[in-house]
């Protein structure tokens, strides 16, 4: 017999719609277990000094839990301080202005300023300078509004592809607008200049003017409707992209947006309005029951559609899904180090030429990495992943499908952005159960047939490159 308290992998035991389920954490692996096999899994739980059985070496050996490899789960040394990574996405805040009042903003109400073209073209040249051999980059229009600022993007669009042209590279656009102030001009710039357009939304008349109003209190839906429309009929694959509130139920959201013709729709919770770090705000806890609630119904619905061989809804649901991503991470053994790449080649520029973690993160001086007019910029704060450092993490279940959270929503809720506020914990670890659940049920020819429509990636050969 072995001897006791011999090192195993961490696991996270659960239970879902009376079924038993196992998570191999550090292998990314999930294994659905019978009542007796989950006894015993807690019974070594309870007691994991005592004598193991049989039957429970044989189970802990067929869920990779225990072997020789065992013994080289324990955490990674720190990584090491190079030199910044190449950033390949940048976010030019072109005004800090905007022409909503929406009531969930984090933008500062004193914060007007506009770039200028000098500014703009000094970030593109920075942009393109550092890229060392990077050959594709993408640069974001953010604001505020953006397209108050119309005339210097496409000033900006123009200089950047010739930038990049010299340099043998190429440059993607992508904007975020509140979609007001749109018109056949832009619409036309945006369809020629291939640009992604993520258009804010928030769902239904009623919910979207209470959550975006114009700064005198009246709704934006009306003016935004027939833009939308005009929108969708030249660049169809425009993305709407909806803030949840508090315990808003996100179901009729998107079905609103569904029906304005969006093919792919985004959501996000909102975070704490005019946050100020200096003054130490932070987020009040927020109710993410009614999102945990649509995760389990989508999980249900990713089995039965998947059963019923339903290819046109199942590729309507993975366009809108909160589970696909664990599901592939599952099915990948796929482990996440960094939740973004805020800090780690992902950058914005504010007005002024100074750099910072993310658009987020504009005006705050302590997140403040330095400015297009440097040499270089300090990331080294944010290389080491949370998987490794930071103590919530280490020993949460769902790290590798987490990989710490939102930098921003840490620093509003927790006051630093390497501290997740709970209700972000619980629901990615419900979203990793979830994903779980269903992905344990799936035959060899359900997975085979996920990736022949294209709805999962093929698993990486380990001898890829």
């Amino acid at each position: 017999m072995p001897e006791t308290g011999l090192p195993l992998k961490p696991y996270h035991l659960f239970q879902h719609r009376g079924k038993h389920y196992c998570l191999n954490v550090e292998e990314m692996q999930a294994h659905a277990l019978s009542e007796p096999e989950a006894s015993l899994l807690e019974r070594y739980r309870a007691a994991p000094d005592a004598q193991l059985s049989t039957e429970q070496i044989a189970l802990l050996q067929k869920l990779a839990l225990w072997g020789d490899d065992a013994k080289q789960t324990q955490p990674k040394p720190p990584e090491p301080d190079v030199a910044p990574l190449p950033v390949i996405s940048l976010t030019l805040i072109l005004t800090e202005e905007c022409n909503l009042g929406c009531v969930y903003c984090y933008g500062q109400e004193n914060n007007t300023g506009r770039m200028s073209e000098a500014t703009a073209r000094r970030a593109i040249d920075w942009f393109v300078g550092q890229a060392g051999n990077v050959q594709d980059l993408n640069v974001t229009f953010f604001g505020g509004e953006p397209l108050l600022m119309f005339p210097l993007m496409k000033k900006v669009a123009d200089y950047a592809l010739a930038k990049a042209k010299a340099a043998s590279k190429e440059i993607a656009f992508q904007i975020t607008t509140n979609g007001t102030l749109l018109d056949e001009e832009i619409i036309d710039f945006l369809k020629e200049y291939q640009v992604r357009v993520l258009v804010s939304l928030d769902g239904p008349k009623e919910i979207h003017d209470a959550q975006r109003p114009f700064p005198d209190g009246r709704g934006s839906y009306d003016l935004l409707l027939p833009k939308i429309q005009k929108l969708l009929a030249a660049i169809p694959q425009a993305v709407a992209h909806a803030v949840i509130m508090d315990d808003t139920d996100p179901v009729p959201i998107k079905a609103s947006l569904k029906d304005l013709g969006f093919a792919s729709i985004s959501t996000n919770f909102a975070s704490l309005a005019s946050l100020d770090f200096a003054d130490g705000q932070k987020a009040a806890p927020r109710d993410f029951s009614p999102a945990i609630a649509e995760n389990i119904k989508e999980s249900d619905a990713w089995l039965d559609l998947i059963k019923k061989r339903d290819s046109q809804k199942l590729h309507h649901l993975a366009k809108n899904s909160h589970l696909l991503t664990a599901m592939t991470a599952l099915l990948h053994q796929r482990k996440r180090y960094h939740a973004c790449g805020a800090g780690l080649g992902l950058l914005a520029v504010g007005t002024s030429g100074d750099l910072y973690l993310c658009h987020r993160f504009n005006n705050q001086e302590e997140y403040r990495l330095g400015s297009v007019d440097d040499n270089t910029y300090a990331d080294s704060a944010y290389r080491l992943s949370p998987t490794l450092f930071n103590p919530l993490c280490r020993v949460c279940f769902a790290r590798y499908y987490c990989a710490g959270s939102c930098k921003y929503d840490n620093a509003a809720s927790c006051g630093s952005v390497h501290t997740p506020p709970k209700e972000i914990c619980q629901l990615r670890q419900s979203e990793l159960e979830l994903a779980a659940s269903v992905v344990v049920s799936l035959s060899k020819e359900d997975q085979e047939y996920l990736v022949a429509q294209g709805l999962i990636r093929p698993k990486p050969c380990l001898l890829d490159f």
